[in-house]
């Protein structure tokens, strides 16, 4: 299953799940930058609605499974997201109508370390 909000220029961020795989998070800048959870050593963060910052390309660790969990109920009920991650364009992205969307994380094909 694939997710992802558009945003402006190229700015996207997108989700892939298998039931089988770690879910797969990749952010794209407005310039069409690319940053995912496939690059070592790379952070991509997300504010939604303007609390505290997540790190949720961290789906391999305790800790960034947990937020990675509590960034997707944020995304269920928030207005809007601000994701950023080091050398690239921060992108803001409106989560208008992500409930109807977004299923809970309990029930997506989405999985956290595997």
């Amino acid at each position: 299953t694939e997710y992802q909000v558009q945003g402006k220029g190229k700015s996207r961020l997108y989700f892939s799940c298998n039931p089988n795989e770690n879910t797969f998070v990749q952010f794209t800048d407005t310039q069409g930058r690319q940053v995912s959870n496939l690059d070592e050593g790379r952070s991509v963060y997300a504010s939604v609605d303007g609390k505290p910052s997540l790190l949720i390309n961290d789906t391999f660790s305790d800790a960034g499974s947990a937020a990675f969990m509590q960034f997707w109920k944020q995304l269920r009920t928030g207005k809007s997201i601000v994701i950023t991650a080091e050398k690239l364009q921060s992108a803001t992205f409106s989560l208008a109508g992500a409930s109807r969307v977004l299923p809970k994380f309990e029930t997506s094909d989405c999985r956290v370390m595997q």
